[in-house]
């Protein structure tokens, strides 16, 4: 129960906002959820309840997560992370904190979220729940595979393994070992992962869970293609849709989460059978039959999404005018159905078709992008107008038209700031100093967009996002040939990654230095050895030689010190941190 019998009852779900649409009332600009929502908010307040008052703000939150404001997600689901510490209530506590690792996640403030997953599997512990045990592990396995911690993801999904063995707990054990076998792959030990999936896949099987066991066999078809055998990739898609159909037959339901299922496996064949089997006929065949079960079940999302895979492989196919007739179709679906993201998604697809071929075509994808741009501000979604508006950025540096793309970027900066939205501005900053750094004369420009980058985040007080800004500072000086100034903003990156806590990162700066150190080690090296002469020396020049690479050689000592510190630094930070790969 999220939120009591308030939150699912008249005054919180969908009654009040049934009744005000039968009225005639306008919804309101964040929905009638969280209008409704905030009205119980504010009365639990008055009353004094303050666990209605959490599960009220929980809502809220959730309704704010499925439209994606994420930072608007964070404000509130902190507000009721607080309340449920006073109160006790761990099970609300947890949820909260579930919510909020994921919107951080998104975010890209993966410290953060690392320090609420971790949090959330300390309460499950406590509560002594199997299910929510399970679950809280796997978000803390994602934000680790997000940090690229591949060792810390593994370490959390043998313990789970571990803890559901001995429970007897068959589906959780199959479940770990299913992580245990991605986390494998992502370490490129290939047969390794496929023993545990083969695991996975049998224990899911020994518990007549087909969900687990084609979940099992998804991750055999992602191995089987890293080990360049896609004949074994596409037999096992081919078994993953079996059993999806055969879930969909068994519980005689249509329409539900087994029919999306099964339509993206059977996308997934579609386009492993064109892309790596060569089978046009066969890739046709899966991409009609997700068409038809989306048509069969009155899904217009799913039929919109199966027209446009459709497109896509028409297109590879060389069809290129049915291609395009049947992704204008599957836009004319998503718009019927008010599909906003499926109908941007119908015109990025029509303006891939053409973009970079000739310059017609190029400014026919220029006028499906804009179009796209216009469904997204129409529909009040500001992420997927901005979106648009780098795209058309993107498509008119293809069509070698630099100086448009920067004003494309420089537009989608200002939106950003007019509408105070930090990360979007730090953003096209940085996608501004790459733009000008490629196609500019002047490098400065690019420099100085970077620095301005990082005076939005302090602006903000935005410590972990101006460290990525100066990472982003150090690149870009080292890609200048300035390695002096590149330490320096690696070192300063660092440092504001202590500040928040972020052993893992403070220690990925340090390592960004040292190799800074170890480069112009071996640019020196080069210049050193780089070739003697032909002519023979005299005495006084084999002299200045000789001293020169004494000077040379100590400059060297100098420079493999200031590399040993920070690497030596970094190892004890990756120790600290738990992060034996690092």
């Amino acid at each position: 129960m999220i939120g009591g019998a308030v939150v699912h009852g008249g005054v919180v779900g969908g009654g009040g906002g049934a009744a005000a649409e039968a009225a005639g009332e306008r919804e309101p600009k964040d929905g009638w959820t969280v209008w409704a929502a905030e009205k119980a908010v504010e009365l639990f307040r008055r009353s004094g309840d303050r666990r209605g008052e959490a599960c009220c703000r929980h809502t809220i939150a959730c309704s704010f997560l499925a439209r994606g404001r994420l930072e608007e997600v964070v404000l509130a689901e902190r507000k009721v992370v607080a309340l449920c510490r006073d109160l006790g209530a761990k099970r609300l506590l947890n949820s909260a904190l579930q919510t909020l690792s994921r919107a951080l996640v998104l975010l890209g403030r993966s410290e953060d979220a690392r320090l609420a997953a971790q949090e959330s599997l300390s309460v499950v512990r406590e509560l002594g729940d199997s299910q929510l045990r399970s679950a809280a592990m796997h978000m803390l396995i994602d934000v680790y595979v997000v940090r690229e911690d591949n060792v810390a993801a593994l370490r959390v999904a043998t313990e789970e393994r571990n803890l559901c063995r001995e429970a007897e707990d068959v589906k959780g054990e199959a479940t770990a070992l299913r992580a245990m076998a991605t986390m494998r792959l992502l370490d490129d030990e290939e047969e390794a992962a496929l023993k545990l999936a083969e695991e996975s896949r049998e224990l899911a099987r020994g518990a007549e869970d087909p969900v687990l066991e084609a979940k099992a066999v998804g991750v055999m078809v992602d191995i089987y293609l890293s080990m360049d055998d896609p004949k074994s990739a596409i037999a096992s898609a081919r078994e993953v849709c079996t059993l999806y159909r055969e879930i969909e037959e068994k519980e005689e339901k249509k329409g539900g989460g087994g029919v999306e299922r099964r339509v993206a496996a059977l996308h997934e064949l579609a386009k492993l059978s064109l892309e790596r089997g060569e089978d046009k006929e066969g890739a046709l065949q899966a991409a009609n039959e997700a068409l038809d079960v989306s048509r069969e079940v009155g899904d217009a999302k799913l039929e919109a999404t199966s027209l446009r895979v459709l497109s896509e492989l028409q297109i590879a196919s060389q069809d290129h005018a049915k291609a395009a007739e049947t992704v204008r179709e599957a836009r004319a679906v998503a718009n019927k159905a008010g599909d906003v993201k499926g109908e941007v998604k119908a015109l990025y697809t029509l303006a891939s078709f053409g973009l970079g071929k000739t310059k017609e075509t190029t400014q026919e994808a220029l006028a499906s992008v804009e179009e796209a741009r216009l469904v997204g501000q129409r529909a009040g979604d500001k992420d997927l107008e901005i979106e648009a508006m780098q795209t058309i950025a993107n498509v008119h540096l293809v069509d070698k038209e630099p100086e448009k793309a920067k004003a494309a970027v420089e537009a989608v900066r200002a939106y950003c700031r007019d509408s105070k939205d930090v990360r979007g501005e730090v953003k096209a900053l940085q996608a501004l100093a790459d733009l000008t750094f490629i196609v500019g004369e002047d490098k400065s420009e690019a420099l100085k967009a970077v620095e301005a980058a990082r005076q939005v985040c302090q602006e903000a007080g935005d410590c972990g996002l101006e460290a990525r800004a100066l990472h982003d500072l150090a690149d870009l000086r080292s890609r200048m040939k300035e390695p002096e100034e590149a330490s320096r903003a690696a070192y300063e990156a660092g440092r504001l990654q202590r500040q928040v806590g972020d052993l893992r990162g403070e220690a990925q700066a340090l390592m960004k230095a040292a190799a800074l150190h170890v480069g112009r080690l071996a640019s020196a090296g080069r210049r050193g050895h780089g070739g003697g002469r032909a002519h023979r020396r005299g005495e006084d020049e084999e002299e200045a030689e000789g001293g020169a690479e004494e000077n040379e050689k100590k400059a060297e000592e100098v420079d493999l010190e200031k590399a040993e510190r920070p690497a030596l630094d970094a190892y004890k930070l990756f120790e600290e941190a738990g992060d034996s790969r690092g």
